[in-house]
């Protein structure tokens, strides 16, 4: 929720400091949520797999990435900053619609933890 607000208040692009701010906040969420995603596919995945399941899974978010960044810059050109940010927002909220949606849908599942 905190990613929608700050990058609304990058569209108004209104204090320099902000801008500073919202952007550390958002590059410190995206940190949060690597880390939480990598701690969960380490408790999912057998230890022999690992490491594909790592590397796939950062395959996929390196094309995406890749996708997202040329197609905003586009966009960006084409109209201004602060559309890029609406649509950066509009990713963001988008991305928590369908996280939600598949956690309250799923039943819950025994995962098998391994003591090491």
């Amino acid at each position: 929720m905190l990613s929608i607000l700050l990058t609304k208040e990058l569209d108004g692009n209104q204090l320099i400091v902000l801008i500073y701010v919202g952007s550390f906040l958002i590059g410190l969420s995206n940190s949060s949520l690597r880390i939480i995603m990598n701690t969960m596919l380490m408790e999912i995945v057998p230890k022999n797999l690992m490491g594909r399941a790592l590397s796939v899974w950062m395959g996929i978010a390196l094309l995406l990435q890749g996708v997202f960044a040329i197609r905003l810059g586009l966009l960006i050109d084409v109209f201004s900053p602060s559309v890029g940010f609406l649509c950066m927002g509009g990713l963001i909220v988008v991305g928590v619609a369908v996280q939600f949606f598949f956690t309250s849908h799923k039943e819950k599942r025994k995962l098998k933890y391994e003591v090491i």
